[in-house]
């Protein structure tokens, strides 16, 4: 007798001994199943790839099974692992083919994960097919899954990387936020906007998944002004200081991420900021990492700085949540809409159809304490409609004192253009006031005025900025002329 044969027939004597001795005995009847998936349906040439074969018994009885799986011959290198659950017995690991006879108690399972190197040519396929079958008179009664099999296409694929930094309220179209930008555009939620659609599996838990928060790392620089966190693999340093996300949005469509800053939408405050999207969590539907530094090379981080100058004092000044989230009505008749001014899916507006032709004034509020002595700017921008902005000062923190009627501080002015998001002829509706010391409040009152009838009207991204002597005279924008993307 070869010496092989009789080596695997000592194996199985002293496995025989593990099994169950129902189904050492023979006969019974045993559901088994096998399912192999790779978890993709594209490999790269010379890339990895890695199948889960999971072999299941669903009873009644135990079974005696062989699992075999003759992978593609060009799949290299191929190595494997099983690991039993309950009782199984399975072989523990081995290289090639797998040619497996095990044990399986009833509601047990077995998990096999091969991995390999493709060695396929460029748009050819790999299918590979596992199968499981009963022995020692074990009757399956269901074969129609005792065979599995996983076809991906063989493409070679960049690394995807991160296109565009943008912002809610959007930054000026195509440009997005170069590294190192200062600008007086307060977002109340960071975009980044990636090269290809990402692998994103259900939930936001999966270590390598688009959706999951701990994928990306928001840091605000300390007093000193200087980044001292460079990358996801290390905890804020120095006086560093993260900026907690609350959740945030995919849309597999456009292949772009928000990230919310606050829970409440309110924009982040003037301040040194660096966004960094982890390379070891975050990889393209096909299962290629990042490549953030943009190098041919997957796995590596990608990192922007920005600077805001000033802050927006108001709650949810892009109406990014429901209207009630920080404003009231005062009166008329107002509603969420998912048109928006910055042009981001995951933003929108307030609207009101104009339902007659007679003069109607529609209005919210809302309460902004603790203002002090300085200088005040507020802007928003309005489509097809007449729109009115004001603050008035109250005198105390609450907005319910009297207040002079003569502090009006702003007034509004006619959208211009039908049909397009308006800010003026010369810029963002604003003027600058003084605000006299002591403790204040603004009431700011967003109003939409003589709304043409059939004709909705639409208010989006309000700002009550307070002005400082390093911000007063810039135009606002501070962007690159030509404005190029990153």
């Amino acid at each position: 007798m070869d010496f092989s044969l009789r080596l695997l027939g000592a194996m199985m004597l002293s496995t025989w001994t593990l099994w169950p001795a129902a189904a050492r005995g023979g006969g019974g009847e045993a559901d088994v199943s096998i399912v192999v998936d790779d978890g993709t349906t594209v490999v790269q040439p010379l890339g990895p790839i890695t199948w889960t074969i999971t072999v299941h018994n669903a009873g009644p009885d135990d079974a005696i099974a062989q699992v075999a799986d003759t992978f593609p011959d060009v799949v290299s290198d191929i190595a494997w692992q099983c690991t039993p659950s309950g009782s199984a017995v399975c072989a523990a690991d081995g290289t090639g083919d797998i040619s497996d006879l095990v044990s399986i108690p009833a509601g047990d399972s077995l998990v096999y994960v091969a991995s390999g190197v493709v060695e396929a040519a460029l748009n050819s396929t790999v299918s590979n097919t596992a199968l499981v079958a009963t022995l020692n008179g074990i009757v399956d009664p269901d074969s129609s899954n005792n065979v599995s099999t996983d076809i991906d296409q063989v493409a070679y694929t960049e690394p995807p990387i991160v296109g565009k930094v943008d912002s809610v309220p959007v930054a000026p179209e195509s440009c997005g936020l170069p590294d190192g930008i200062e600008m007086r555009t307060n977002p109340t939620q960071i975009e980044l906007h990636f090269s290809q659609a990402m692998l994103n599996p259900a939930g936001d838990t999966e270590p390598v998944d688009v959706t999951n928060p701990d994928n990306y790392r928001v840091i605000e620089a300390g007093s000193d002004g200087v980044f001292t966190t460079a990358d996801c693999a290390s905890a804020p340093t120095g006086d560093d200081v993260t900026v907690a996300l609350t959740g945030l949005d995919y849309d597999d469509g456009t292949n772009l991420v928000a990230l919310h800053v606050d829970p409440d939408m309110k924009a982040l405050p003037a301040g040194s900021y660096r966004v960094i999207a982890c390379g070891a969590g975050l990889a393209d539907a096909s299962g290629i990492l990042l490549d953030g530094a943009r190098n041919g090379s997957a796995g590596s981080d990608f990192r922007s700085d920005f600077r805001i100058l000033g802050s927006n004092l108001l709650v949810n000044p892009n109406f990014d949540h429901p209207l009630a989230n920080g404003w009231t009505w005062r009166s008329g008749y107002m509603l969420d809409d998912p048109a928006d001014a910055d042009g981001s899916p995951f933003s929108g507006s307030v609207a009101e159809p104009g339902a007659t032709d007679t003069i109607t004034i529609h209005d919210m509020i809302q309460c902004v304490s603790g203002i002090g002595a300085g200088y005040y700017t507020l802007s928003f921008r309005t489509l097809n409609n007449r729109a009115g902005q004001f603050a008035q000062l109250y005198s105390d923190n609450a907005c319910v004192d009297s207040y002079d009627p003569f502090t009006s501080l702003f007034t509004g002015l006619p959208s211009e253009v039908p049909g397009a998001w308006d800010l003026g002829a010369d810029g963002p509706l604003k003027l600058v006031a003084p605000i006299p010391p002591g403790g204040f409040a603004f009431r700011v009152e967003a109003r939409l005025e003589d709304v043409p009838m059939g004709t909705t009207a639409r208010m989006d991204s309000w700002t009550l900025r307070k002005e400082d002597d390093d911000i007063l005279f810039r135009s606002g924008t501070d962007f690159p002329t030509p404005c190029t993307p990153p």
